[in-house]
């Protein structure tokens, strides 16, 4: 096979992306070009659909979304086609009517703002009473004054009213924890006093729908000084 010379690779079909199959090039170190495929995977519903539909596997390829209207009528299966896209629109059932309770003022120390009311698709946006803080969704047995160091909590821009006429996600497992740049502040704040602190900063993905509860594992963690782990163990958990 010549310098800059094509191979062409056989692929499963739904395995890369609009693709059947992947060219790879031989390039001058006499070595091929690396190559990777994904698997295919359609975008979730919008989140106004949680807990309406039931899917065979996911949103992977191949994937068969039912609605559940609560209809007599027959159940159509929307399927994940191998161009990771739907064979239909998800739609909100026929008749659907109804609203959801206002979120709870100041629960956690977060209230909402919800512009166009609280009727079936209405989006409420969170803040946190008492900044610098940032509103995150928590696990139901983590609070802001349990949170670990270690833990990776997803902040929630927006609730939504879903179709079942709950909020999601739940305003119950929405807490405001203190956000990153409160944290430098107080690391800066300690350098100048001549302290040099070893802080480990909470990651904080900002994410947007859907809101997904946080994946909660070890990180690498950095041992405390000595003198230093209450201080250190407060500014972690915020």
């Amino acid at each position: 096979m010549p310098v800059a010379g094509w191979s062409t690779l056989g692929m499963s079909v739904g395995v890369c992306l609009h693709l059947k199959f992947l060219k790879i090039q031989c390039l001058e170190s006499g070595l091929w070009e690396q190559a990777s495929c994904t698997p295919v995977v359609c975008e979730p519903p919008a989140p106004v659909f949680e807990g309406m539909y039931e899917c065979s596997d996911g949103f992977n390829l191949d994937s068969q979304c039912v609605l559940n209207c609560n209809q007599e009528s027959a159940k159509l299966p929307i399927l994940c086609t191998k161009e990771g896209l739907w064979t239909q629109e998800f739609k909100l059932c026929e008749n659907l009517q109804g609203e959801c309770p206002p979120p709870p003022s100041e629960l956690n120390f977060v209230e909402y703002k919800c512009e166009k009311g609280y009727g079936i698709g209405a989006v409420c946006t969170p803040s946190c009473v008492i900044p610098p803080s940032d509103p995150v969704t928590l696990p139901e047995n983590i609070t802001a004054d349990t949170l670990e160091y270690w833990m990776e909590p997803v902040r929630v821009q927006s609730i939504v009213c879903t179709g079942r006429r709950q909020w999601h996600p739940d305003p119950l497992l929405v807490h405001c924890i203190q956000s990153c740049e409160g944290i430098r502040g107080l690391q800066v704040g300690a350098r100048m006093a001549g302290l040099e602190l070893a802080l480990v900063v909470p990651r904080v993905q900002y994410n947007a729908f859907p809101a997904v509860l946080p994946s909660l594992h070890p990180a690498h963690p950095l041992d405390p000084q000595p003198g230093l782990p209450g201080l250190l163990q407060s500014l972690c958990q915020m």
